[in-house]
């Protein structure tokens, strides 16, 4: 269904290159959401090919052997043909608790349904009992993928200093990116004692 090109690149440090993606749908295509990666993966560097590190091995007995690591990034593409739609909640929310040295966690599932993925970002706010709501945690870029229908969460709480998260309500906000409009996608709330 997708066809790109060019198929190979050398980028320079900081350099940049365009990748054109062109769909082929076909005729018979069902409605739905179809999704693929594009695999960007650094090769070794063909110089290094053969060098097995061995190094001053006339006046040794010793064997080096040198690691290179090789970067990939994997971006997803995302197809949608006819009517889809997708509708997101969040529940099973739970706040365990600050241990010495480490951060309060909320821990929550995203239930999807519909035959489309969702994608967005998680903000947590907590407001005290007859107090002003402050923002404690967020979450870019949080998507629950087609097929799957239900992502399990866990997000480190970062409270402003000497704020106690207890004797109020957390409140957990599932927006789309603002630069896809901004919408509320889901809302749920846990009262803390």
């Amino acid at each position: 269904m997708l066809r790109y090109s060019p198929r190979r690149v050398r980028l320079a440090p900081g350099a940049g290159q365009v990748i054109r993606i062109m769909a082929r749908k076909p005729a018979a295509l069902a409605p739905g959401e179809y999704r693929s990666h594009l695999l960007f993966a650094q090769q070794p560097d063909p110089a290094g090919a053969g060098d097995a590190g061995i190094t001053d091995a006339g006046q040794t007995e010793e064997i080096g052997v040198a690691l290179t690591a090789l970067i990939g990034v994997s971006i997803p593409v995302i197809v949608r043909h006819g009517e889809t739609a997708a509708e997101v909640s969040l529940t099973d929310l739970a706040l365990q608790r600050a241990v010495a040295g480490q951060s309060p966690v909320l821990s929550l599932d995203m239930q999807r349904s519909g035959n489309r993925s969702v994608y967005g970002d998680l903000t947590v706010s907590f407001a005290p009992t007859g107090g002003a709501a402050q923002v404690v945690g967020r979450a870019g870029g949080v998507a629950v993928y087609t097929p799957n229908a239900v992502r399990r969460v866990g997000l480190v709480l970062d409270p402003p200093h000497g704020l106690v998260l207890a004797d109020g309500v957390l409140t957990v906000r599932y927006r789309e990116r603002p630069e896809q409009g901004g919408a509320l996608l889901a809302e749920a709330s846990l009262r803390l004692p």
